[in-house]
């Protein structure tokens, strides 16, 4: 838990990672983030004091319904926070070292770029983090900017401006601009080595965000292995982290095969089902208007709020960027007709370019 007290001497850094800012103290960082110490130090109280969403607090808290009938809490940092993140994302956290097994929140790599790499294994291993950014506590956040060499002081700031406090407890706000990138690198610190330590010879591994894939790359792999040893042994691993995992699963060659919205068994595809639903949505919407299917589409997964203004706006991003998302692993006739039913109902050109 990081101790709102102004830093007035120096805090030299450790053994700092080549390319990363030199910051030594609040002055330093404060500068970086072209503001006053004043105005940092402003922040970080408003930030650290109170409670998200409560008056006086930098944090608008947002609750999401989920299928499942649970809730997905969102925290959204006012104007000058969310500016002050996204600084320290850009030039900081995007100039830290990346782990080669983590492909979330990297420029030039999408979703599909992971499906591509796994489709056709054997059998695909699946797990996903429970809670992933709210697991993440500022302690750890602290931790990491410490292992990058940066100094105590430093660490403890970096850590109060991007974690918000709910309760007894403070964590990375997923709606943070720069948690995203910030788990990840955490994710690399923790939980990429531990499960690497337990991959069997000629098995690979993966992570996107919180998803975890592991694989054999050989027959000879596949056999050798019994995978619900190696699914409750990776389990096992995580956890010593301080994350936590859902059961997993172990999905072989002769079942559907799906990750990251992809069906893999041979190659990377749209799988048949969101084709027909994304397909019906556009003629609807181009037949019907964009606002008949707002409330129709929680299949496809979109989630209408009930401000109809607002929910148009969203629908229209969706749908385009499930357009762009799937247009490389459909064919060009089906691509360019339900292209022309998103133009016909938005009135918009969707340029993948």
């Amino acid at each position: 838990m990081i101790e709102v007290t102004k830093v007035t001497k120096s805090d030299d850094t450790g053994n700092l990672i080549e390319g990363l800012p030199v910051l030594v103290d609040d002055t330093s960082l404060a500068f970086h983030l072209d503001l006053s110490g004043k105005h940092m130090w402003g922040l970080l109280k408003a930030a650290t004091r109170e409670d998200a969403g409560s008056e006086g607090s930098l944090y608008k808290k947002i609750t999401i319904p989920k299928k499942s009938g649970k809730v997905r809490v969102l925290y959204a940092p006012d104007g000058a926070l969310k500016a002050v993140q996204t600084k320290i994302r850009d030039r900081i956290l995007d100039k830290a070292p990346k782990s080669r097994v983590s492909v979330a929140y990297r420029k030039g790599m999408c979703p599909g770029d992971t499906a591509r790499v796994i489709a056709g294994a054997p059998v695909i291993i699946q797990l996903d983090i429970k809670d992933y950014f709210p697991s993440i506590l500022q302690s750890q956040v602290r931790n990491y900017f410490k292992s990058l060499g940066y100094g105590d002081s430093v660490s403890n700031l970096l850590g109060g401006l991007l974690c918000v406090k709910d309760g007894k407890r403070r964590f990375v706000p997923q709606g943070g601009t720069a948690s995203p990138m910030l788990a990840n690198r955490i994710a690399e610190m923790l939980i990429d080595p531990a499960v690497e330590s337990e991959l069997p010879e000629g098995w690979r591994y993966l992570r996107y965000c919180d998803n975890l894939y592991i694989w054999p790359t050989t027959q000879e792999a596949y056999r050798k292995v019994k995978h619900k040893d190696l699914l409750n042994n990776i389990r096992k691993a995580v956890g010593l982290t301080g994350f936590s995992t859902h059961k997993g699963s172990i999905v072989p060659y002769y079942r559907r095969q799906k990750l990251l919205g992809l069906t893999v068994n041979v190659k990377a595809n749209m799988p048949r089902e969101r084709y027909k639903l994304l397909r019906a949505c556009l003629y609807n919407c181009a037949k019907l208007g964009i606002e008949s299917q707002l409330t129709n589409s929680a299949a496809l997964g979109f989630e209408a709020l009930g401000d109809t203004r607002a929910d148009v706006l969203r629908f229209k991003a969706f749908l385009s960027g499930m357009l762009n998302y799937y247009r490389d692993y459909i064919t060009t006739h089906k691509y360019q007709q339900l292209l022309g039913w998103y133009e016909k109902a938005t009135g918009e050109t969707n340029d993948t370019n």
